[in-house]
């Protein structure tokens, strides 16, 4: 990860700041088994080897996907990064032990919450808030009732998405960022915007899913 300069301070300072611990960078490990008490429908489409992103600071989060994700012909809209993936499609699942904050500042509880492919509409209101239109929304699991192979509209899915917090007007997600380098395994990376991502192959499509970090305006 790129670390900023120290500012100019005094030698005994700057001898202390130095030799200060820096915070480690987030490790991937694998695991052998799916969550407990899945829903019937949701256990068989998921490979059972998840990946476990441990962080400095914070519980790991955990992720599970399936062997191949869905797949569409080519999307022709702007600013799309996954053009071959299908909105409201099944892309994985999350857990989480602790508190996780999204890309856009929201706090959510710790829990199990599926992943499903969005794109953010073109209709100006998010005009320069990602660099990618492409985001994945959270659902609780126990409300994931959608048609598991299918791919549902995006309004029932921001629906069920708000119910993680009381009173939230806006989904919960998670910031997709392409790994322009490829990856032949499953890796952590750091974005273009100094992100921590984690690069999943799976199938034709490599997904980047950004695990910590805040949304910065595109420059225009």
């Amino acid at each position: 990860m790129k670390r900023a300069g120290l500012p100019l301070v005094g030698p005994l300072l700057a001898a202390l700041l130095l030799a200060a611990p820096l915070a480690a960078d987030p490790s991937l490990e694998r695991m052998e088994a799916l969550p407990p008490d899945l829903p019937d429908w949701l256990a068989p489409l998921l490979d059972p080897g998840g990946y476990k992103v441990v962080r400095d600071e914070g519980q790991p989060i955990e992720f599970w996907f399936p062997p191949a994700l869905p797949m569409q012909d080519p999307s022709a809209e702007l600013g799309v990064e996954y053009p071959t993936l299908p909105p409201g499609g099944l892309v994985g699942l999350m857990r989480t032990t602790d508190d996780w904050s999204t890309y856009k500042k929201q706090i959510v509880p710790a829990g199990i919450y599926t992943l499903r492919y969005a794109v953010q509409p073109a209709d100006g209101d998010h005009t320069g808030q990602t660099w990618f239109r492409d985001f994945l929304i959270l659902i609780p699991v126990a409300l994931d009732t959608f048609d598991p192979y299918g791919f549902p509209e995006q309004e029932p899915l921001v629906e069920a998405s708000i119910t993680i917090i009381e009173g939230a007007t806006h989904p919960m997600t998670m910031a997709l960022f392409q790994n322009y380098d490829g990856a032949e395994s499953a890796t952590m990376f750091w974005n273009d915007l100094d992100q921590p991502t984690l690069a999943v192959p799976l199938g034709d499509v490599t997904l980047g899913l950004v695990v910590e970090g805040e949304g910065e305006e595109v420059p225009l």
